[in-house]
This record gives C-alpha cells, structure tokens and sequence, in this order.
C-alpha cells in the first residue's frame, strides 16, 4: 500500500512536470483502451440483416442504417486515434482494425453494388437472358421490344419442331410480312435480336423498292393489298408527291388544268376506297384503307392550296432511299408534318408543343416520329441517345422544378454531342453511344391543375410550338370518311354542330366531355353501326350513334334538351335503339341470379355498359352513393361468367393508398423498384392468356393526384393511359329495387305482402318531407336510409316477435318503430330548433294508424331490438357520451363469444397506419384469410372518425379503406 508518507519521500513535488506528463499518458492510454474493447465488444455481436429475394427466395443483403452508421463512426474514431501522440503501445492494435474495417466497408458497397445490378432487374430482361438460346421462349416479349411487333414465324425442322431460323414478322393486328432473308435467331440473345433489327430494316426498304416500281401497274386499291400498310402508307405518299410535281412541271409549261385533272383523279381513288370500305375486309386491310382514306382526304385538300410550304416526299433512285423535304430542311424517310417542328430538329433543337388537351399534342409528335420508323419510349434520355429514337415526354410540366432543372443538364448534353457530331459522349459520367437520329419532344398543358412553370435553361433547349384547338369538323369529316360515309361532309356539320350545343345548352356536370377526344370515340361506334347495317340511310347510322352513346352519362335533367336538340338536326328520323335481345335476356337471368331486380333501367344501364366497353377500354361509371353503380358491374360481370366468357375482376380503392403504393416507387438507397397495387395486378391480368374480358375496377374518388397517372393508359396509346362515362342518374334505380330483393329473401310469404303494402304506403311520403322539411346531423343518401329500416327490420321481425300467424297490425307497429329511427335517427339539433322534435309532431299528425302515447316524442318508446351483426355509427358533438356509451355496451358482450378492439383515431392516421392497427389482432386461416381468434367474433370500435386529415380533393384516406372493406370485405 502506497501512504502519503511513502510519496513526500519520492519528492514528487520536485518533478511535478514529468509526473503530469506520465499520468497524462497514463489517463489518454485508459481511454484508448477502453475504445478498442469497445469496438471489439461491437463488432463481436454484429450481424448481416437479410431478406429473401422475391423470386427465387436467395438472401439478399438488407440496408441496414444502423450497421452502416456504426462503421463509418468507428472509422472516424480510429482515425482520430491514429492522430494521438500516445498511440505508440497501440499502434498495431489499431492499425489492424482499421484494415479489417476498411475491408468491410469496400466488402458492403461491392456486395450491394453487385445485388442492385442483378436482384432488381426487370424480370422480362432476366427472363429474355436466361431464354437468350431458345428464340420461342423470347417471342412473348417480342411486341415490348418491337412497336406494334406480337411474335415472329419460323422455319420447322423434320420432326416438326421450330427451327431458330426467322421467316417474318407478324403485328398485333395479324399482318404478316415476310423477311427478305431468313434470319438466323442463333448466338447470344443481344446479338441476334439485333440481326432481327437488321433484317426488318432490310425487308422494309426491300417492299419500299419494290411497291414504288409496282404502283402503276395495277389499280390503287388492288396494289394496297399487295404490300404491308406501313409500306402502302408511304408509298402512296411518295407517288402522291411525285404527281403533284409532275402536274406543277405541266402548269410551267402552260396547261393550265393539270392540278384539277390530278385533283379528279384523286376523289376518283378515294371514292373508290370508300366503296371498299363499306364491302367485306379483313381487320387489318379495314384499317389500312381506313389510314390511306385519311390521308387521300388530307391529299385532296392539299392539291387545292399551294404546295411549296407543304411537306414533300421523293424516292432518290440514286441513294435507293426516300426522303421528306419540308421549306430548307430534309429528313430521311417519310412523313407528314408541321414546320416548326422539323425546324427545330434541323436546327438540332427539340420541340415543344403547348395547348389545351385534346388540341393534338402528342398524336402530332407521335406521327412525326412514326414516320421516320423511330417512335420509342421512356424517361430514360440515355436509352434515346444509343437507340436514336424518338421521345415524347407527355405533360411534361407535371414534373417538380428540382427535378426540371437536372433534365435540363441532361438533355443539353445530348444536343451538344449531336451538334458535335459525336460517335460516342459523356452523359451523367458515363461513355454512351450517340445515334444522331434522337429527338426530344415534351408536350404541356399551361395553367391546368399542378402543373409548374419551366425553368428558364430548360425552356432555351426547346422550341416553343402553340398548337390551336383543330378543325373539328374537317377532322369529323376525314374521320366519317375512313369509316366508309360518303356524305360526309353535310353530317360532320351536324356532329359539330350538336356538340357546340350541347356544351352551351345543357348544365356544366363534371363528367361531360363535348371535345375531341369524345367526338373520336362517337364516330368509331357510327362505323361499326354502319357496317352492321349497311342498308339504313347515313343520317340515321349517325343519329342512333349520337343518341345511344351520349345518353349513358346524360343527367335525367339534361335529357330533354338533349333529345330535342336531336330531333332539330334531324328532323323527322326515329330510328329504334340497336337491341341484342338474346344479350338482355342472357343480363335478366344474370341480375335474378344475383337476387336484385331486373328492372328496364337497371337493365338498360348493364347494356350500354356493355356498349361502352366494345368501343372503349376504360369507362367511368359515375354516380351518387347508392344508385347502384357496383351492382351495374357485378350483373354484367355474372352475364359474362353465365356466357362462359371467363371474367377477371380484380378490385381496389385508389384513395385507401398512397400514390406511391398504387404505381410502385424505386427505393431512393437501394435503387430497389418497389411494384404497386396497380402494377402488380395489371401485370398479373396481363399473363392471364384467355381472351376473356379483364376488368380492374378502381373504386373510390376520383382526384388528379392518381386519375393523371393513369392518362396514358386510358387512351388510345394503351400505356399505362380515355374513357368513356356510363351515369347512374339517382332517378334510374330508385329505392324500389333494393327493398323488392330485400322482401324476396323473407321466408314468409304473408310478410312479404305485408311488407310491401307498408313500403309503399310510408317511403315516399316519408323521403319527399324529409328532404324538405328537416335537417340532418350528417348528409344520408335516399338508399342508405331505405338500407337501415331494412336492417331494423331484420332486428325486428323475427319468428319469435311476429309468428307466421300474427295479424297485420304488429307487422305495422314494427315498421314504424323502424321507420321513425332509421328516418328520423340522424335529426339536426340546435339552439333554434329541435328537429328531433319536429319529427315527431310531424309523424303522430301525419301517420294515425299506429297511436303513440301523449306525452314525450316518438323516440321515447321502444321495442327491445337484439344484435344483427350491421356496422352502426354514432354522431353527436363532444361530451355526448358516445364513447361511454359503445364502451358500456362493447363491455357487456359475451366474452367467450365476442372480442373488441378500439381504435382511436387522430389527424395524422393514414390507411397504412389503420390497416396495421386493424390487422394486429387478427390471425392467419387459410391462405390470403385472415381473422380473430378462435372462432369469436371480433367488434372494432373506431373511435373519433371524423380527426383524420382531408386532402385537398376532400376524400379522407382511412375512410376508404374501411369502406372498401364494407363493399368488398376485403383490402
């Protein structure tokens, strides 16, 4: 033991110096050593994270924060102990662990630089690379390679195998066109389906060649079947140049009528197209004629202006190609433009087209690209550069400005390096490979709902090119032309007319759409009217077409003046709707099936649905809560499953998601794309193989935050985006028919009657009053009411309460203990007035026959009522006791048969949130089933329904999702 005797004999205080200085050292040396146990201690319990790999079920390496925090601060504290003076004793120590976790460090990055390129690649590449060797196992991918490209013809070896030798090409529409060279599909997968690339360029020029040398040595409509349409398509184009030059070289020289000889010559062809039309043609050859009409009519009207500003097209028999001149510009191969645009490419700019919707943005940009044979797309620029596609960035000011701004740097570089005539540039740090032939256009909507101005860097690489709302009528004109009208002129002046109207004469409803996207879709249903009955005179084709699809989404309201301003374009026709009796008997059987009424308008509703998705892929069914618009699709669902047509329904509500949730989000750390709701079963609809229809009913509120995503989908580009609108007028179903499919499931047959004489003595009177007389605490729509006097009813008149026996008066005292709650249940009260009150004054004035008691109010006598198993809400101001009172009676349930779980909500709740909280108490049954414990019945109480927050379209999230689960019992 060391005493303060044995110290003052050292003389320490003679040295007090070098004695700070050792127990300084000693002090800084501890804490070093009790940093390395440390670490020791951390890095002896640490362990990789892993989750299985989607697929093929391998352990992938997860990103774990803390593990990744944890390293990078003990590679800080090792360096800082590196600095010491005192880290003699330890240098080794912590050198070794420093290299040790300099080597986990590189070992983390490599491993999840090497995941990130394989684990998340689409599985189509995976599957192409695996498959690379057998070209049939590729085919199916063929049409997301290729535009418009579904599979490919091969040679057969002798045992009637397919061989990997490519004969030719079909489309999606089943045209066929022949290589001019078997293709060997043999080799690596990226070297072979380049080959391919090769030899459809090689065929094309090939048919170019020859169908230029061939055209006059038939008649036009006899050479257009001989050739594939894109090669008919320019052809006839290049000939039609070549006769307008010929016929302007004739009027130098002095004949004055050689532009109205070409100008006959050519209503001449087109009036012999139309004839073809309305004959017997193959899908594919109907829409080649359909085009060439098109274009003959545009032709037509060309030849009668002055040609020099238009855009020309030559075949060079000395390069053997085809070019496209328009005023100083020339691009190879052809097509039909607008000189801003070319312009803007010859001047190696981009373009960009700005206007309302439905002025023709993107079909203007996707018909000059298809006619240079580039149209690609995808957001990636890099992907453009080394393909030299086409790419047209649609709504291109949806995009935030951060993110404008980064796409400025991106295609700035691009345009230098085509400018600089590069082979190869630098793009975001890599070395790519230009093909000179990209071109970048965006289109834009200014001053719509969320959408940002430009960034000034981003706006001086692009063009600006205003695009005016269009000709409706020359387009109604060429269109009724392709669909085989003859006259078409005078009926495109009443279809435009009929629609200035209807945009100014009948109310302004949201879903109404009198614009061009609607004018298209009417004139494809006059087509298919027409060639079904080619006979009936044209202004009655086009008459029934008017009618029959507009009236679907036409508010009860507004169909008067609809009709009447029908009946003044044209007067004196009647023509019979378009009826398929065996397809209404075949949705009478199917809506019976389904227990509800087959009534004419519920009907009618199911057939124009029907209609509506024969000319469109996606339709909007619209209308208030209750009219009946989930049951519209169930009975044409169940008619197709009775035609054993094999329906796919597949369901969910948009608003019970994030945005991110429904489309799929690339995870920012690990570059992990995350599917969607919507893409995972749009993707699952998509490798079902049958023919049958596939449906995905989104059902919920409709908002600009999801519905814009979906635009492409929607129309006619089929990627991921218009619709058409079928309206469920509350006036259509009334409250009859769920009441009759309600009395029909009773057992006894005196109560049915009973039932229905007391519907219709008190319903109507009941809900005229009720929506003029009284207030309620929350809007109730008609049905909702109806729905819960059937449900008190059930409570009610059970075998016990009312024998089979009993007389019609206790069915009556029933029905109004019933009535006076589920009508008069959700009453208004206020400082003014009771309305609770009210009621009841009301209801013992106007209905004698069942007597109250003087005192009190109707609400204060009552029939024991038992427990139904129905969702009930309770609505009052604070302090009401609503709580207490569902606390009290939730506690008084049977515990061995019934469990409870409250939920309390708050402003932040989201639907994720709710269905976590929703789902903890349940357990897993049977494969995606879930449930409570046991075989007990399990009773949520959401608890202040009314504190999540609204979004700026007025839907509340969490209330989705509960009411998708009321709809469809699942989520």
């Amino acid at each position: 033991e060391t005493t303060l005797g044995d110290l003052l004999q050292l003389d320490l205080h003679c040295f007090e110096e070098e004695v700070r200085g050792i127990v300084d050292k000693a002090v800084k040396e501890m804490g070093m050593e009790k940093v390395l146990a440390e670490l020791h201690n951390t890095w002896s319990g640490m362990q990789f994270q892993y989750e299985p790999h989607h697929r093929t079920q391998l352990p992938l390496l997860l990103s774990d924060e803390t593990l990744i925090e944890t390293l990078e601060d003990n590679q800080v504290q090792l360096q800082n102990l590196m600095s010491s003076k005192h880290m003699d004793h330890f240098l080794e120590e912590v050198g070794s662990w420093q290299r040790r976790l300099a080597v986990a460090d590189s070992v983390i990055s490599v491993w999840f630089e090497v995941q990130r390129t394989w684990t998340h690649l689409e599985t189509d590449l995976l599957d192409i690379l695996s498959n690379g060797t057998n070209p049939q196992q590729v085919q199916k991918h063929l049409s997301k390679l290729f535009d418009n490209m579904s599979r490919m013809s091969f040679q057969t070896e002798a045992e009637g195998r397919p061989a990997s030798a490519g004969l030719g090409m079909f489309s999606r529409e089943d045209e066929y066109v022949a290589f001019n060279q078997t293709c060997d599909c043999t080799g690596p997968v990226e070297v072979w389906l380049n080959r391919v690339l090769e030899s459809m360029r090689m065929t094309v020029r090939q048919q170019l060649t020859e169908a230029v040398s061939s055209y006059e040595e038939k008649p036009r409509e006899l050479w257009l079947l001989d050739y594939p349409a894109q090669v008919a398509l320019t052809v006839t184009q290049i000939w039609w140049a070549s006769d307008v030059g010929v016929a302007l070289g004739r009027l130098e020289e002095g004949y004055e009528n050689a532009l109205k000889e070409l100008s006959r010559k050519q209503v001449t062809q087109l009036n012999a197209l139309i004839s073809m039309l309305i004959g017997q043609l193959a899908p594919g050859d109907r829409q080649k004629v359909m085009t060439i009409c098109t274009i003959d009519v545009h032709a037509r009207d060309v030849v009668a202006k002055m040609v020099a500003q238009k855009l020309r097209h030559r075949w060079d028999d000395v390069a053997s190609h085809c070019f496209a001149n328009i005023c100083d510009a020339q691009f190879r191969y052809s097509y039909e433009c607008y000189i801003t645009l070319t312009q803007s490419l010859h001047l190696t700019m981009s373009g960009a087209p700005a206007g309302p919707a439905g002025t023709g943005k993107t079909e203007t940009t996707k018909d000059l690209g298809r006619a240079l044979g580039i149209m690609s797309c995808g957001n990636i620029y890099k992907g453009l550069a080394q393909t030299g596609a086409w790419g047209c960035f649609d709504e291109f000011n949806r995009i935030t400005v951060e993110v404008l701004s980064v796409v400025a740097v991106q295609v700035k570089s691009i345009q230098d390096a085509v400018r600089d005539r590069k082979q190869t540039f630098s793009f975001m740090g890599e070395e790519v490979r230009l093909v000179p032939t990209v071109g970048i256009f965006i289109t834009m909507n200014p001053g719509y709902a969320g959408r940002t101005e430009l960034p000034e860097n981003l706006k001086a690489l692009f063009r600006p090119c205003a695009m005016v709302v269009p000709d409706f009528e020359l387009i109604c004109e060429i269109m009724l032309v392709a669909e085989g009208f003859l006259e078409a002129r005078v009926l495109a002046r009443k279809f435009i007319t009929l629609y200035t109207l209807c945009k100014e004469l009948l109310s302004k409803q949201d879903h109404y759409d009198w614009g061009l996207r609607a004018i298209k879709s009417v004139l494809v249903v006059a087509g298919a009217l027409k060639r079904g009955d080619p006979g009936r005179a044209e202004d009655q084709v086009l008459m029934r077409a008017l009618r029959d699809f507009n009236i679907p989404k036409i508010v009860t309201d507004d169909v008067p003046v609809f009709m009447g301003l029908i009946g003044d374009l044209f007067p004196a026709l009647d023509v019979p709707r378009k009826r398929d009796v065996d397809f209404e008997r075949s949705v009478r059987d199917a809506v019976l099936d389904l227990k509800l009424q087959a009534e004419d308008n519920f009907v009618l509703k199911v057939v124009q649905l029907e209609e509506l998705l024969a000319v469109r892929h996606s339709v909007f069914v619209m209308g208030e809560a209750g009219s009946g618009k989930s049951q519209v699709m169930r009975s044409l669902q169940r008619t197709y499953h009775n035609m054993s047509r094999r329906p796919v329904w597949a369901d969910l509500n948009p608003k019970a998601v994030t945005n991110d949730e429904l489309f799929g989000v690339i995870h920012p750390a690990s570059r992990e794309w995350r599917d969607g709701l919507f893409s995972s079963i749009m993707r699952e609809l998509a490798n079902i193989s049958h023919s049958g229809p596939k449906w995905l009913v989104l059902d919920g509120d409709i908002d600009p935050m999801w519905i814009e995503s979906l635009n492409t989908v929607m129309d006619d580009n089929k990627v991921l985006t218009l619709a058409s609108i079928l309206y469920i007028n509350p006036a259509d179903l009334g409250w009859n028919p769920p009441v009759s499919s309600w009395i029909d499931r009773r057992e006894v047959q005196s109560e049915k009657a009973n039932l229905t004489i007391l519907f219709d003595k008190y319903l109507p009177t009941c809900l005229d009053t009720l929506r003029s007389r009284f207030k309620q605490i929350i809007p109730v729509p008609d049905q909702s009411l109806v729905q819960m006097l059937c449900h008190l009813l059930e409570c009610l008149l059970t075998p016990e309460n009312t024998p089979p026996d009993c007389p019609k008066e206790l069915h009556e005292l029933y029905f109004v203990f019933a009535a006076v709650w589920a009508f008069g249940g959700a009453m208004f009260q206020d400082q003014l007035v009771d309305y609770r009150v009210e009621f009841s004054k009301w209801w013992v004035t106007e209905f004698k026959a069942v007597k109250f008691p003087s005192q009190g109010t109707v609400f204060d006598y009552y029939i024991h009522p038992g427990t139904h198993k129905r969702p009930v809400m309770l609505v009052g101001s604070a302090g009401t006791g609503k709580t207490v009172l569902v606390g009290d009676k939730l506690g008084s349930l049977d515990q061995e048969r019934y469990c409870t779980k409250t939920v309390p909500l708050n402003y932040y709740t989201s639907s994720a949130m709710l269905q976590a909280v929703l789902e903890r108490p349940l357990e897993k049954k049977a494969g995606r089933n879930y449930g409570p414990p046991g075989t007990r019945r399990l009773v949520y109480f959401i608890d202040d329904m009314n504190m999540p927050e609204r979004d700026a379209y007025g839907t509340v999230q969490p209330h989705t999702l509960i009411r998708q689960h009321l709809d469809y019992t699942h989520w």
